[in-house]
């Protein structure tokens, strides 16, 4: 693999096996982009060929779930313009997508990859319709 595209809805940080997947990935890759969202300050070191890009400013993940409708869809929409900028910028090999949002993000900025990447779905959390608000964001993602 030469080229991996990361896609996680909230910071990898917070998701230390996201993390660590990311770490041994750009072991085996020539780069490695991760896209998410700035919601928990960056600690980490993370090597030179695994590069983060944070769709929105900060903001704590707690703070913008608080938020109003209309701004947790301009969150969504600007993770998923990042995702299609970094669908044009690179052929990439593989993207995997660590939640329903990226995936979703995925599903609708596939018309933009260049050529057709491997899609891996990975999540770690069962998605439980029942606590969701219904047709919100994350309701269609889950869906």
């Amino acid at each position: 693999m030469k080229n991996i595209l990361i896609l996680i809805y909230n910071h990898p940080e917070s998701y230390p096996p996201t993390l660590n997947a990311a770490e041994e990935l750009s072991k085996i890759a020539a780069n490695v982009v991760l896209v998410a969202r700035n919601t928990d300050r960056e600690t980490w070191t993370y090597p030179p060929n695994l590069k983060v890009y944070y769709s929105s400013e900060y903001c704590e993940i707690r703070e913008s779930e608080r938020k109003s409708i209309g701004k947790k869809i301009k969150f969504f929409l600007d993770f998923l313009l990042l995702i299609i900028s970094k669908s044009l910028s690179r052929k990439w090999d593989l993207v995997i997508a660590y939640d329903p949002m990226g995936l979703l993000g995925c599903r609708i900025a596939k018309f933009f990859f260049r050529g057709k990447p491997l899609l891996w779905y990975h999540n770690h959390d069962v998605f439980e319709e029942a606590q969701v608000r219904k047709y919100s964001i994350q309701w269609l993602a889950g869906m």
